[in-house]
């Protein structure tokens, strides 16, 4: 049987410049997103140090979806790699924070390891407007097949109707 696990990125950045609005543009399917649709995360940086993740979009009827997390930065060494949570009973997941030029495009990883026999691949790519050239996706493509990680796997965020 074939062992998988989750690996870690060497990426390391800064995330004062982070903070703020992104729209999704593409994503891994996830059911937590399933029949949604005009994606878009804020966040927020909190007196405690660690920040708010307030994630909003719409439902195929129109109505207003929100999640909010909260998370941190574990170690003030490698400050691309965040842990977060949605929900008070789940543990913090990993959320690396893998290529962004803060000002246009950021793209997200975060895998969950199953025991060490599987794991869950998530990605996002967000930007700082509705939409990005393709030569930028194409770029974060190859960053993620690059850790071996399947492009193919990302669909696009439906904008139809979005306010």
């Amino acid at each position: 049987m074939a062992s998988f696990s989750c690996f870690s990125w060497r990426s390391s950045g800064h995330l004062l410049p982070y903070f703020g609005f992104w729209y999704e543009i593409a994503r891994f399917y996830t059911s937590f997103e399933a029949n949604q649709k005009c994606h878009s995360a804020t966040y927020t940086s909190l007196p405690s140090g660690h920040f708010q993740v307030f994630n909003q979009a719409l439902d195929m009827e129109d109505h207003e979806q929100n999640a909010t997390g909260d998370a941190y930065i574990p170690d003030p060494k490698v400050k691309a790699k965040i842990k977060v949570k949605f929900n008070e009973a789940a543990p913090y997941a990993d959320y690396w924070v893998v290529d962004t030029d803060y000002e246009t495009y950021t793209l997200v990883f975060s895998c969950v390891d199953i025991v060490g026999v599987s794991h869950l691949e998530f990605a996002w790519i967000l930007a700082r407007k509705s939409s990005i050239d393709q030569s930028v996706r194409d770029k974060l493509y190859q960053t993620l097949e690059s850790f071996g990680v399947k492009s193919q796997h990302f669909m696009d965020d439906d904008k139809t109707d979005c306010h």
